[in-house]
């Protein structure tokens, strides 16, 4: 019975439109910067600071490498400053700078 109710779920689910009183990020509408990471020795310090930064108010995804010594930070510009990752991320005990150009 339990099966049933599942699959009788999801069809009731299935053609309806999405509802529009979410509000959708737009991918052109979102920034990318790369942030100079120091201090992380292992997988587990990038756990850390990607969970941490996807938290924060306007960040949509968070790639972190402790070889490479960086973060790849995409936003959204209106909300968030690539600062403002960077000094979250300092606070974590990582001390992290934006890039340049």
């Amino acid at each position: 019975m339990p099966y049933l109710l599942l699959v009788t779920t999801l069809a009731i689910g299935c053609g309806e439109s999405p509802s529009t009183s979410e509000p959708v990020t737009q991918a052109a509408s979102l920034s990318t910067a790369t942030l100079t990471v120091e201090g992380m020795t292992c997988g587990s310090c990038e756990v850390t600071i990607r969970v941490a930064a996807t938290k924060l108010d306007g960040v949509e995804s968070v790639e972190v490498s402790y070889d490479k010594g960086s973060a790849t930070v995409e936003y959204d510009a209106a909300r968030i400053e690539p600062a403002a990752v960077a000094k979250a991320i300092t606070d974590l005990g990582y001390p992290a700078t934006v890039e340049e150009g």
